[in-house]
């Protein structure tokens, strides 16, 4: 898998008598049905004779990405269509070879984990073991899909209680898919767990009385759409931007502006407390800050945002005891439409 916001290195081999030209080819749909043309030609004369070359294909790739939401009504599994197929050909005097074949995704890595980083071997693809969630909330477990089953099952009643073959695919549309759990459908349980692969997820259901909890998503590390949601204290807020110009020869005393705004807008942002939280989940507000999507579902629909919280001070146990994070969202519109 290819992480498209991160460097992604290629090296290949050059001739020394002949010109190496490299098609990149990126395109939707089943992996299969590569297209006539390349989307990118690179074209190596080799000026100065050397034996290989390397290039960067992730900026190329990303810029073909454009993150589309999933849904779906009630548990079960959604497909997350936000993938595409990649090959990367070398020819050399009419011969041709190819190089790579891959999957590219908007997501990254960090220089200390190494270069070219894949998928992570639990097929999970988000970090930790546990969340909480609202009655109300709506939870997303991202997977690799490897044709074995994944159980969904609420404790103790077993309200939900699934059983369900994660197929595989080579298709863009449903490559990777993702675990949707409607927490509104359990009555008396208070927790469910996800098990794929030997692993599993637990998520804590608990009833807020006071707040109005909200569910946050954003593009994770490998590329996924993941939930967290929060619980406590919101405080909202709006800020207008205008122009003005002033007028003259106008009588004040008739009602008259001497000074008339225009061009006047607004953007609404809130600031949310997150509630409690384990230390193991400072890995998911890391993530959230690095995400270039965010959104707010608010049980039908997604609303698009943006972090306004740029750093962090992370929290533990031993310093800090009780962990909680208050974020800055801002709407991704303004109040008033003019699109």
């Amino acid at each position: 898998m290819i992480k498209t916001r991160s460097t992604y290195s290629l090296t290949y081999n050059l001739d020394f008598s002949f010109d190496t030209i490299i098609d990149v080819y990126i395109w939707q749909g089943d992996s299969a049905s590569v297209p006539a043309s390349p989307t990118y030609t690179v074209t190596d004369t080799n000026p100065e004779s050397k034996a290989t070359a390397t290039i960067n294909i992730a900026n190329w790739i990303n810029d073909f990405i454009e993150f589309e939401t999933f849904s779906r009504s009630g548990t079960g599994l959604v497909n997350n269509p936000n993938t595409l197929n990649v090959r990367i050909d070398r020819t050399v005097d009419g011969v041709t070879t190819n190089l790579l074949q891959d999957f590219g995704v908007k997501g990254y890595y960090s220089a200390i984990e190494g270069l070219n980083v894949g998928l992570p071997s639990n097929k999970i693809l988000m970090q930790g073991e546990y969340m909480r969630a609202n009655k109300t909330s709506k939870v997303l477990i991202p997977l690799v899909p490897d044709g074995t089953n994944v159980q969904i099952v609420s404790s103790p009643n077993s309200e939900i209680n699934l059983d369900l073959t994660v197929a595989t695919s080579t298709d863009t549309a449903d490559y990777f898919k993702s675990v949707w759990v409607d927490c509104s459908e359990l009555d008396q349980d208070n927790e469910i767990e996800v098990t794929y692969n030997s692993e599993t997820y637990l998520i804590e259901v608990v009833e807020e009385c006071k707040y109005d909890p909200i569910d946050i998503f954003f593009i994770n590390k490998e590329g996924q759409m993941q939930s967290f949601t929060f619980f406590k204290e919101r405080k909202e807020s709006m800020k207008t931007t205008k122009d003005t110009f002033q007028r003259s020869g106008v009588s004040v005393f008739n009602g008259n502006h001497q000074y008339v705004d225009y061009n006047l807008n607004a953007r609404t942002s809130f600031k949310m407390n997150s509630g409690f939280v384990e230390e193991s989940q400072n890995e998911t507000f890391r993530q959230m800050l690095n995400s270039e999507r965010v959104w707010q579902y608010d049980g039908s629909k997604y609303i698009p945002l943006n972090l306004e919280t740029s750093s962090v001070e992370y929290q533990n146990m031993v310093n800090d005891r009780l962990i909680k994070y208050t974020v800055e969202f801002k709407y991704s519109f303004d109040e008033i439409s003019t699109i």
